[in-house]
C-alpha cells in the first residue's frame, strides 16, 4: 500500500508539474489511493494519469520516466493477480475436498441404511415364516373346531333363509316345500321357524285364524313345546296374535302358563309389555302386578312400555288415577319423555275430546329437542280434527307440513279419507283422494287401497280413468301380497263403471299375485251379466264357482234362475238349477218360487217343502 501511495503521489506530482494545476477528478490523499487499490481500479488511475498528460501544452514527456513508472504499475498488478488466482485455486481445492468428503459420508450413510433395511427385511421374513409355522400348527390342532364353526355359520345362514321364505309363503303347498327342503338339508325346526308357521295359520293362511287355522296353529305350538319348548319370544308372539283375534281364553291360557314358570328363556321387556298391554284392558291391579314382576326380574322399563300403557288409557273412561300412577312410575324409573310418549298423550286427549290437553302437550313438545313433533304427531291431530269434522284445520295441518318439509305418510291421507267416508262426507273424501294422487312418492298400504276402491265403486262422479290410474298404482307399488278384499273392491269398481272385460282381467290376474279369490270375487261379474240378460256369460261364471268349490249364495241362485226363465231354450236349465238349490236347503225368494210353480215340469212337492 505504501508503494502504491508513493507511485500515486509521484504520478500526480508529475501531472501538476506539467500542467501547473491539480487534476479535478482525483483527490490527493491517502484514503483515495487506498480505495483505488482495494478496488484494483488501475485502468481509471492510468486514464486519469493519461488525462493529465494530455492536457499539458508544449511540454515534451520524458520517455524513460514514464516507462519506468508503468513497469512498476504492471509489476504490482501482475503480482496481485497471481496472488488472487492462487487464492481462488486454493479455495476451489478446499471446496472440492469438502464436496468429496460430503459425498463419501452420504454414500456411507446410504450403505448403512440399505444394510439396515436388508437386515429388517430378513428379520420380517423370518418372523413371517415363524408365524406361518405357528399358524399351520394351530390350524392342524384346531382343524376340527374350524370345520364345526364353518358348519355352524352355514347352518345359521340357511336357517335365516328358511325364515324369510316362511314369512313370504301364501299357501300350504309352499309350506310343505319349505319343510321338505329343510329336511333334505338336515335342518331342524328352530324357534323362529315355529313362530312363522304359527303366524301363517293365524293371520295369512287360507283359514286366516278360523277354526281350521287355530287348530293347525295349536298343533305346531304343541310340537314346539315337545321339541324345543316355548320361550319368551314365542309367548310374546302368541299373546299378540290371539289378542288380535279376540281369543281371550287363549291369551289368558298362555299368560298363566308363563306365570307358572320360574325361569323362561328370552324373557325380555317386549314380553312384559305385551302382557301389560293385554291385562291393562280390564284390570289396573294386574297391570301393576306384571309391571312389578318385570322390575323384580331386573328388566328395566323403556319408553315403549309406557307408550303402550298410555295408549290403553286412552280407551278407558275413568283413567285419571291410573294416569297419575304411571306418570309417577315413569319418573321414578328415570324413563325420559320422548316424541312417542307425547304422541300417545295427544291421542289420549283427542279420544277424550280435550283440546286444552292437546295444546298443553304440544307446548311441552316445543320446549325440548327430544320431544320435537313428528309426522305421527300431525297424523294424530289430523284424526282428531277429521273426527270433529273440521276440514279447514286438516287442510291447515297438511299445508304446514309441506311448508316445513315434513314428509307426509300414507296415514296423513288415509285418516281423513276414512273419517269422511264413515261420516258420509263424500266431497271431503274425494278431495283428499285427489290430494293423495299428487303425492306419488308416498308408499301405499292395503287399508288405503281398500278405502279408495270402496269409495270409487260408490262414487258416481268417478270416471273409469280414475279407477285405471289407481289400478296402475296398485300394480306398481305392490310390495307384498294384499288381501282378497282389495281386489274384490277393484273388480266391483270396473263392474259399476261398465267395464266387465277389465273386471275379468283383474280376476284372472289374482293367480299371478298369489291371491286366492273367494265367492265375492265372482259375484259382481256374474250379476252384471245377469243384469245385461247375457245368459251364456252369466252361466259361464256361475259354473266357474263349482270348479273352485264355491257354493253360490241365494242372490246368485235367484239371478240365474230368473234369467233362465226369461228364455224358452234355457227354462229347463233354470228349473233344474232351482230343484238342485232347494234340495241343497237354499232359500229362494218367494217371487221366484211363484214363477217356478207355473211350469209343469217343476215338482209341486218341492214348492210346498220350500215354503214350509
Amino acid at each position: 500500500k505504501n508503494a502504491m501511495l508513493r507511485l500515486f503521489s509521484y504520478n500526480v506530482a508529475q501531472s501538476i508539474v506539467r500542467s501547473k494545476k491539480p487534476i479535478p477528478a482525483i483527490k490527493l490523499n491517502r484514503s483515495s489511493a487506498l480505495n483505488w487499490s482495494k478496488k484494483n481500479n488501475w485502468n481509471t488511475l492510468m486514464q486519469n494519469s493519461n488525462f493529465a498528460t494530455k492536457k499539458t501544452k508544449k511540454r515534451e514527456e520524458k520517455p524513460d520516466e514514464v516507462a519506468s513508472l508503468w513497469s512498476i504499475v504492471e509489476d504490482v498488478h501482475s503480482t496481485q493477480m497471481k496472488e488472487k488466482e492462487e487464492e481462488n485455486s486454493r479455495i476451489l481445492k478446499e471446496k472440492e475436498k469438502e464436496e468429496l468428503r460430503i459425498s463419501r459420508e452420504k454414500e456411507e450413510e446410504l450403505r448403512m441404511i440399505s444394510n439396515e433395511k436388508e437386515e429388517n427385511k430378513l428379520k420380517v421374513e423370518q418372523e413371517g415364516e415363524e408365524k406361518e409355522e405357528e399358524h399351520m400348527k394351530q390350524r392342524k390342532k384346531g382343524k376340527k373346531r374350524d370345520i364345526q364353526l364353518d358348519a355352524e355359520g352355514i347352518r345359521r345362514r340357511k336357517s335365516y333363509l328358511f325364515v324369510s321364505k316362511l314369512k313370504k309363503m301364501n299357501n300350504e303347498m309352499q309350506l310343505n316345500d319349505i319343510l321338505d327342503n329343510m329336511e333334505y338339508d338336515g335342518m331342524n325346526l328352530a324357534r323362529n321357524h315355529f313362530v312363522e308357521i304359527q303366524k301363517y295359520y293365524l293371520t295369512r293362511g287360507i283359514h286366516k285364524g278360523g277354526i281350521g287355522g287355530r287348530g293347525k296353529a295349536a298343533f305346531w305350538i304343541d310340537l314346539q313345546r315337545q321339541q324345543i319348548g316355548l320361550d319368551g319370544y314365542t309367548y310374546s308372539s302368541l299373546i299378540s296374535l290371539y289378542s288380535k283375534l279376540n281369543e281371550d281364553k287363549e291369551v289368558e291360557k298362555y299368560i298363566q302358563e308363563f306365570e307358572m314358570r320360574e325361569h323362561c328363556e328370552n324373557e325380555d321387556v317386549i314380553l312384559y309389555t305385551t302382557i301389560i298391554d293385554w291385562v291393562n284392558r280390564t284390570s289396573f291391579q294386574r297391570a301393576k302386578y306384571w309391571f312389578d314382576r318385570m322390575i323384580s326380574k331386573g328388566i328395566k322399563p323403556n319408553p315403549y312400555v309406557f307408550t303402550s300403557i298410555y295408549k290403553r288409557l286412552g280407551i278407558k273412561t275413568q283413567s285419571n288415577v291410573e294416569l297419575n300412577y304411571w306418570l309417577q312410575q315413569q319418573k321414578e324409573h328415570g324413563v325420559p319423555m320422548d316424541s312417542a310418549i307425547c304422541n300417545t298423550f295427544i291421542d289420549y286427549y283427542s279420544k277424550k275430546n280435550d283440546r286444552a290437553g292437546i295444546e298443553r302437550t304440544l307446548a311441552m313438545m316445543a320446549e325440548r329437542e327430544e320431544t320435537k313433533p313428528t309426522v305421527i304427531t300431525y297424523n294424530t291431530l289430523l284424526r282428531f280434527f277429521s273426527d270433529s269434522k273440521k276440514d279447514e284445520e286438516c287442510d291447515r295441518i297438511l299445508d304446514y307440513m309441506i311448508r316445513n318439509d315434513i314428509q307426509p305418510t300414507i296415514g296423513t291421507f288415509s285418516t281423513p279419507i276414512d273419517s269422511a267416508i264413515r261420516s258420509n262426507e263424500y266431497d271431503t273424501a274425494r278431495k283428499w283422494i285427489k290430494k293423495l294422487a299428487t303425492f306419488t312418492n308416498i308408499k301405499m298400504d292395503e287399508f288405503t287401497f281398500f278405502l279408495i276402491f270402496r269409495f270409487l265403486s260408490a262414487d258416481i262422479t268417478a270416471t273409469i280413468e280414475d279407477v285405471k290410474n289407481w289400478k296402475h298404482r296398485l300394480e306398481y307399488e305392490r310390495t307384498k301380497v294384499l288381501s282378497t278384499a282389495v281386489y274384490n273392491w277393484l273388480i266391483l269398481c270396473f263392474v259399476t263403471k261398465g267395464e266387465l272385460k277389465e273386471a275379468e282381467d283383474v280376476l284372472y290376474s289374482l293367480k299371478t299375485v298369489s291371491v286366492e279369490p273367494n265367492l265375492k270375487s265372482y259375484e259382481p261379474i256374474m250379476q252384471a251379466y245377469c243384469n245385461q240378460k247375457d245368459y251364456v256369460n252369466a252361466k259361464k261364471w256361475f259354473d266357474a264357482l263349482g270348479e273352485h268349490k264355491f257354493i253360490p249364495n241365494t242372490r246368485m241362485f235367484d239371478s240365474m234362475i230368473r234369467l233362465g226363465l226369461q228364455y224358452e231354450e234355457h227354462t229347463q236349465e233354470a228349473i233344474d238349477l232351482a230343484i238342485w238349490a232347494i234340495r241343497g236347503n237354499v232359500k229362494l225368494r218367494q217371487v221366484i218360487m211363484d214363477e217356478l210353480i207355473q211350469h209343469p215340469t217343476f215338482p209341486k212337492a218341492l214348492y210346498y217343502k220350500h215354503n214350509r
